[in-house]
């Protein structure tokens, strides 16, 4: 098989992974809205806040670093794998048990502090499983995760449809959750002894300091990134309540849903690019070019509906009444999911060229800045004021991404394969803004056609389409 192909298969993998989670998610999100209004998605959303904080604790970068460790030492792969599961299981136990404390001993509702306790133990879990997962990163079988993810949310939305129909308390949705982790884990555990055979785990810590100091960045990193993507919310719900939590959630989880696409380049483009600069290779900036191109063009006709018609969008996902107010928010986040689609590759170009410390200075000063910034609009503009911050940092993130990898700025950016396909994105979004009030169904369907073509026949060369549009390529670029 060549390298090229096993990419694609890899994609397709990554995808279906991403979409199942992804998919329950926000259909779980979507049940709680109707069935039980703003304020309770507020108080799920808010404990399920807290789990992501802690989970930052518990992964602390070993997932992030093992896919690059096992991507160039492949031969070493058990001992990589026994040496960060050991660390990993200390980390994961004391996070569960921290969150568990802090629901315990917190003076917030008491709905929020029984999912919180009921979200250690999804912490636990899913901590342990995503290890598992970059594992199989790292060795570039993907599919391996795809198909625990499809069993465990098959197995989420069957819980959901009982559990919404029975109309049982908000909580049960929590338990649902930590159900599917324990099913995944003991899925995990059992590919990962298939791969690596029946006696490969011995707890160690031996060597720990070594892991520590290489891990240490990354986990920075990891930590500060979600802290200035997700502040927001917990800030808003000591500030303003469970509504504006759920008014604000609505809107950000539909572009976490988007950002699967990103999550997927990343993911089954990370350990090739590892690769490809341990090795020296030109492939490493052309793979990492055609990553941000592909991204960008995906980005635009998403960008332009979103936009345009975010009233039509909410409405359609949530009803009529409730989330109304999270119209402005959604036109707000479509310009920053606009932004981590284009940003995210020279990140990662960062990081597989061994400049993770310049990404985590990058998202340290984000960070900083987000705290600042919201500690003066949430009190002020609610919701909103917190989605005007995260369009400033994240754009400032973009900005010192770009900045710091310049030698990709004039043959990535001022390119005419995504320059022009920008200009007509620009000039149908000003059309359809007159015409916004016509269902999207008429008029948008046919401006996102319009787009895929001029996308399709600008942003690629020749041999870049047959590459990526076609199964039996033996050409890697």
């Amino acid at each position: 098989m060549t390298h090229s192909l096993q990419i694609k298969k890899n994609s397709i993998f990554a995808l279906l992974s991403n979409i199942a989670r992804l998919l329950t998610n926000i259909l779980i999100l979507i049940g709680i809205a109707r069935l039980y209004g703003p304020i309770s998605l507020g108080q799920f959303t808010t404990a399920q806040a807290f789990a992501t904080m802690f989970l930052l604790f518990a992964d602390y970068g070993f997932d992030l670093l093992l896919v690059t460790e096992v991507a160039r030492q492949r031969t070493h792969k058990v001992h990589l794998a026994n040496r960060y599961l050991s660390l990993k299981i200390i980390t994961a136990i004391c996070s569960a048990f921290a969150m568990m404390l802090f629901g315990l001993t917190s003076s917030m509702d008491v709905q929020i502090k029984i999912m919180t306790v009921i979200f250690a133990f999804y912490v636990l879990c899913t901590s342990l499983q995503t290890l598992f997962f970059s594992l199989f990163k790292g060795l570039e079988q993907l599919n391996h995760e795809t198909r625990i993810l499809f069993v465990t949310n098959l197995i989420a939305l069957l819980l959901l449809v009982i559990i919404g129909y029975s109309h049982a308390p908000i909580i049960y949705f929590a338990v649902l959750m930590v159900v599917t982790r324990v099913v995944g884990l003991i899925m995990v555990i059992c590919t990962a002894t298939l791969l690596l055979g029946k006696h490969w785990f011995k707890f160690s810590l031996v060597g720990w300091r070594e892991i520590w100091k290489k891990v240490a960045v990354f986990g920075s990193y990891v930590i500060l990134g979600v802290l200035y993507f997700q502040m927001d919310t917990i800030l808003l719900a000591f500030w303003k309540g469970d509504q504006a939590v759920g008014i604000y959630q609505s809107v950000f989880r539909i572009i976490l849903l988007l950002l699967v696409i990103v999550d997927v380049g990343i993911s089954v483009l990370m350990p090739a690019l590892a690769r490809y600069y341990s090795e020296g290779s030109k492939l490493w900036n052309q793979v990492g070019n055609l990553l941000y191109r592909t991204l960008f063009l995906i980005a635009l006709p998403i960008t332009m509906i979103l936009f345009v018609y975010a009233e039509q969008v909410i409405i359609i996902l949530y009803g009529k009444d409730k989330f109304i107010e999270a119209v402005p928010i959604l036109r707000i986040f479509s310009l920053i999911g606009f932004i981590r689609f284009a940003a995210e590759p020279f990140g990662l170009m960062l990081t597989t060229g061994q400049r993770q410390t310049t990404r985590m200075v990058i998202i340290a000063i984000a960070a900083i800045t987000n705290l600042s910034l919201n500690m003066h609009f949430i009190p002020i503009d609610g919701p909103i004021g917190a989605a005007k911050v995260s369009l400033i940092t994240n754009s400032m993130v973009a900005v010192l991404y770009i900045a710091t990898t310049r030698p990709f700025l004039g043959s990535w950016l001022l390119d005419i394969a995504t320059v022009v396909p920008f200009i007509v994105t620009i000039i149908l979004s000003s059309i359809l803004w007159y015409f916004k009030n016509i269902s999207l169904w008429y008029i948008g369907i046919p401006a996102i056609m319009i787009c895929l073509v001029v996308n399709y026949w600008f942003g690629y060369t020749s041999n870049e389409r047959k590459m990526l549009f076609t199964f039996n390529t033996l050409n890697p670029l």
